[in-house]
């Protein structure tokens, strides 16, 4: 996500809906992340907004306006390709914490 989408009152609802049930939640900024082909050499298109839940069912949300919003699916392989996409950047993502009504991030 961008830096300044933290402070967006429909995203705060999402991420404290998320918290409140108990969801580990962990945003990355992408302005902390090299450009996907530094990542992996070569020019891909590595998806940014996506969610892994329970390494069982994956979410993405698709950067473009279209017919179709984002993809969900419990296809083994697919789930795997996201999170691998996950680990390579969960060493930068920051955990979200719901502290007295307040969004805080972990250092």
């Amino acid at each position: 996500m961008h830096r300044e989408d933290l402070t967006d009152p429909d995203i705060q609802k999402i991420i404290m809906a998320q918290l409140k049930d108990g969801v580990d939640m962990r945003v990355a900024f992408r302005d902390e992340f090299p450009v996907a082909n530094s990542i992996s050499g070569r020019d891909t298109n590595m998806p940014w907004d996506f969610a892994v839940y329970d390494e069982q069912v994956a979410t993405e949300v698709f950067p473009q306006a279209g017919k179709y919003y984002g993809l969900k699916t419990n296809q083994p392989t697919e789930v795997e390709k996201y999170l691998h996409y996950y680990q390579l950047i969960e060493h930068g993502a920051h955990v979200v914490l719901l502290d007295e009504g307040q969004l805080t991030l972990a250092t």
